[in-house]
């Protein structure tokens, strides 16, 4: 349900198209970078609920991985530049291996190959969840816009057009449609790609489609998925903090672009300031008084950029 309303939005997203000027756009892009960074330092120091969080051993994996992966992508050539963050996620894998920070009984316990689960769950239209679902899908519709839009301006240096976003929502909708029928969970976009993209340039669509192939066969081996979470913590926040912090200052490049009025300071403060206030205060809307079927997407939702419109 929620696939379909995000699809009918793309529909009719050119005929409301004047309600998400560059000002809110930005807005939105640099909350989902500013609200992925605590995400990032929590990883390099060990990952929330690590028995050794915040330990020098994590943190000097995670720096590590970060050397590599910023002299990479800054004085790197070729490939090499290119595939930075692999790069910093290779070099920091291998110390970390090193340090006995990485299990590897996983790797070896897991087959080699497994097909999906088709028809694990039934289809059930249950008209509260519906409705909640429907509501959270549209909200991040709206971060959806604003990673289509940072990917444009900074790796295209032009602002999205109206028929490119509204393409790449109807295809979000029918895509987590399509993982709904066959009981999966909701597809995303990632915002954390769009830093990968910021930093290599590329978006050449046989790339993508050859991404796609891999992870299509990677789905059918466990294998794959076992030497991916065997990654420890702190290298995945060495790589991903400079992906984040791109994110974000493409916001800022698309403020700069577009001129800000007073107005458009002021709104767009305001919008910060409650969109990473809220996020950051766990439980601020959801005392009493506010409705429960509020409470999903206002209490402490994984959506703090969006509501930053709000």
């Amino acid at each position: 349900m929620g696939g379909a309303l995000v699809a009918l939005f793309g529909l009719l997203f050119r005929r409301v198209s004047f309600l998400f000027p560059a000002p809110v756009l930005g807005t939105v892009i640099f909350v989902i970078g500013l609200s992925l960074c605590p995400v990032a330092v929590a990883s390099m120091a060990g990952g929330e609920g690590a028995a050794d969080f915040g330990s020098v051993t994590n943190w000097a994996v995670a720096l590590v991985t970060f050397v590599v992966t910023f002299m990479a992508g800054n004085y790197g050539k070729g490939a090499l530049r290119l595939g930075s963050i692999l790069a910093g996620i290779c070099a920091g894998f291998v110390l970390a291996a090193v340090l006995g920070m990485v299990d590897f009984s996983a790797i070896a316990t897991t087959s080699w190959f497994a097909p999906p689960a088709l028809g694990a769950h039934r289809l059930v239209f249950d008209p509260a969840a519906c409705a909640v679902v429907g509501v959270v899908a549209i909200v991040n519709a709206v971060q959806v816009m604003g990673e289509f839009a940072a990917v444009s301006s900074a790796a295209l240096d032009t602002p999205a057009t109206d028929s490119q976003i509204s393409g790449g929502l109807i295809a979000n909708g029918l895509v987590g449609m399509l993982s709904g029928f066959f009981g999966g969970v909701p597809t995303a976009t990632f915002g954390q790609n769009v830093g990968i993209i910021a930093e290599n340039k590329v978006v050449n669509r046989m790339v993508f489609t050859l991404a796609a192939a891999i992870l299509l066969i990677a789905g059918l081996l466990p294998k794959c998925a076992a030497v991916l979470t065997s990654i420890p913590q702190p290298v995945i926040g060495g790589a991903t903090i400079g992906v984040f912090a791109t994110i974000g200052m493409n916001g800022v490049v698309m403020f700069a672009r577009h001129g800000l009025s007073q107005r458009d300071t002021t709104l767009m403060g305001l919008s910060i300031a409650f969109g990473t206030g809220i996020e950051r205060t766990a439980g601020a809307l959801a005392g009493a008084g506010f409705p429960a079927w509020l409470a999903p997407f206002l209490a402490d939702p994984p959506l703090p950029s969006p509501r930053s419109l709000l």
